[in-house]
């Protein structure tokens, strides 16, 4: 496959990552860096090379095929080859911009892709031709639908009228899958039908790439060259296994894999020094997923010559999943997260092998398949965890994980108690990815329950990436959060709203962790709010929050409890939280004198919740509202 150039302008990059100061300063957009391209294109194969086999060699797929791992798939892709392939109208696709449904038109335009790559996974495991009629009219339809682009990718409809294409989460997934599609089957599909895959590859993924470069993104091609987060990894990891699948010239390939090589640094700014994923658990899986596929890519690629897991940093990325961990495998629904959220295990399993983690609830692949897009192949195909050796070590979970460039604190119980209670405790600011105003929120969990904290995302729709984000949603807002209100005002936004570390001392038996949040809430008359967290580990521990507040004048105190299960008053000062088999009880004593308890159901989705607001009866210039929370 050949690509024009027409206009591109390649220099030598003379400036190196090295030579900064910063190594994970931001990689701007500049001209592709020939001499780099040179040296990749010599470490390239001849051909064109995607994920896993194509369909015509056996040994692989058909070793597969007999796990019995995939019989699931192949009854789901029974099911679809009988159906019509669904078409994306105009009335679907335009039901984003509404301004309420953010999600019938991306689900749709995901499930499409779906219901290809699961009938081509049982054609390439089957090999049997069962499957191509249906694939060939899937393609057919995808190659002639006028967009490949989520509406919120789209804001001024250009790729849906055809005046610009741009690279986005779904235009780049599609471009990846529809290659993939091409390697692994290219001996079944008809001259005409890979001619036109190869033409609108290089009319909506390739050219856009290159565009970008060019222009340096004057037309918003490839924003997400230049993004810290996991929009980086994702579409970059798309393009370039797609380029590496079908383009057959090599200084092409190499283009792209220079590409990759640079941008993907953007994505390891993102992180902070310590490993921490600010976007949260689910995020994590998604975003550094990603990155792993493009590293193996690449690796394969190059045969090991380029590694972005040579990156010292990416070693302290691979534990954020096991650290953040609270207890009993359940994380915190930080930002927009999901409530018992988990990392995928098959990424865990390739982290722990290939780094020799040690984590022996990572030792072994999930017995499920994850998901079926087509790139998911690499975990089923030999590669660099793969033909790892297995570590003989075997690392414990610790009693505390403490990120100190994050300022978040997991507590844990000693090995052995009967406590069963642990805790993230959340310092940061308010201008992280995926942000919520949380500053010095905190989640609890007994046993297997969450039982108070962050309940994740909100129901996405138009306006909730917005500027509005903060005023439409409780949920981004403080106000859902576990914190305080100040005078009957929020936390704002912005990276000045963030917690100080003011105490962190740990011991076996006891934590404190203390946290200046004055600076999270604007309001004159505020002199200073500390949060003071203490986490007795012992068998019939606690966990105590402390908030001290002074004012200048006379103001108005409020702290909360958020959760999803249902509470009752004990008593004056005492509630209790009530799981499907936990129970969590919570005594609120204050210095400044009596408060009373309220409750507000908010429903922004997924699951309703409660905001228990305990508020100071007066006002007062100085005082404390001490909650202790012990388990039942």
């Amino acid at each position: 496959m050949k690509i024009s150039f027409s206009g591109l302008i390649l220099l030598v990059m003379l400036t190196s990552v090295n030579a900064q100061t910063d190594p994970y300063a931001l990689m701007t957009l500049q001209p592709v860096n020939m001499v780099r391209v040179k040296e990749i294109e010599r470490m390239l194969p001849n051909q064109a090379r995607g994920i896993g086999d194509p369909i015509e060699v056996r040994s692989r797929w058909d070793s597969l095929y007999k796990t019995n791992k995939f019989q699931k798939l192949i009854a789901e892709a029974d099911s679809i080859s009988l159906l019509p392939f669904p078409k994306l109208t105009p009335e679907i696709y335009m039901s984003y911009f509404g301004g309420k449904d953010s999600e019938t038109s991306k689900r749709f335009i995901m499930k499409r892709r779906m219901l290809l790559t699961k009938m081509v996974w049982a054609e390439c495991l089957t090999s049997k031709g069962k499957y191509m009629p249906a694939i060939v009219n899937a393609l057919t339809e995808i190659l002639n639908t006028q967009t490949w682009t989520f509406p919120a990718e789209d804001q001024k409809k250009l790729n849906y009228d055809g005046k610009l294409y741009t690279i986005g989460l779904s235009s780049s997934a599609y471009g990846c899958d529809i290659a993939e599609s091409y390697y692994l089957l290219k001996s079944k599909l008809t001259a005409p039908m890979k001619a036109q895959m190869l033409l609108l590859l290089q009319q909506r993924v390739f050219e856009p790439t290159l565009n970008a470069i060019k222009n340096k993104n004057a037309n918003g091609e490839f924003t997400s060259l230049m993004d810290t987060g996991n929009h980086n990894s994702v579409t970059l990891a798309y393009v370039t296994m797609a380029a590496l699948a079908v383009i057959e010239d090599k200084q092409q390939r190499a283009i792209f894999a220079t590409i990759a090589e640079r941008y993907s640094r953007n994505f390891l700014r993102g992180y902070l020094a310590d490993g921490y994923c600010t976007e949260g658990i689910g995020y994590y899986s998604y975003g550094f997923g990603y990155y792993t596929f493009l590293r193996e890519a690449l690796l394969q690629a190059t045969k090991g010559k380029i590694d972005l897991f040579s990156d010292p940093k990416v070693a302290k990325m691979a534990m954020f999943a096991p650290r953040a961990q609270i207890i009993n495998n359940i994380f915190p629904a930080i930002g927009d997260c999901i409530q018992y959220a988990k990392p995928e295990g098959q990424l865990m399993q390739y982290l722990n092998k290939d780094f020799g983690l040690g984590l022996k609830q990572y030792n072994d692949a999930p017995a499920y398949m994850e998901q079926p897009a087509l790139c998911y192949l690499m975990y089923y195909f030999p590669n660099a965890a793969s033909l790892a050796k297995r570590s003989d070590k075997v690392k414990e979970t610790s009693v505390r994980d403490y990120f100190e460039k994050a300022g978040v604190l997991t507590v844990r119980p000693l090995k052995g108690s009967t406590l069963n209670m642990g805790a993230t405790l959340k310092g940061g600011y308010n201008a992280e990815h995926h942000n919520h105003n949380d500053v010095a929120s905190y989640t609890v969990v007994v046993g297997n329950e969450l039982l108070t904290g962050d309940v994740g995302l909100a129901t996405y729709t138009p306006k909730y990436f917005g500027k509005e984000r903060y005023d439409l949603y409780k949920t981004t807002a403080s106000y859902g959060h576990n914190v305080p209100l100040v005078n009957g005002i929020q936390q704002h936004f912005g990276k000045d709203a963030r917690a100080v570390v003011t105490k962190a001392n740990f011991t076996t038996r006891k934590d404190v962790f203390e946290l200046d949040i004055t600076s999270a809430y604007k309001n004159p008359s505020l002199k200073q709010l500390l949060r003071t967290f203490t986490y007795d580990r012992t068998s019939k521990g606690y966990l105590m929050v402390n908030d001290t507040f002074s004012f200048n004048a006379e103001g108005q105190f409020e702290t909360s409890l958020i959760t999803r299960f249902k509470w009752k008053k004990v008593s004056d000062n005492i509630i209790e939280i009530i799981g499907q088999k936990e129970k969590l009880k919570v005594t609120i004593t204050s210095a400044a004198g009596g408060f009373t308890f309220s409750d507000e159901v908010i429903d922004e989705g997924p699951k309703p919740y409660y905001r228990i607001a305990i508020k100071l009866n007066d006002k007062a210039t100085v005082g404390n509202v001490n909650m202790k929370f012990e388990r039942l």
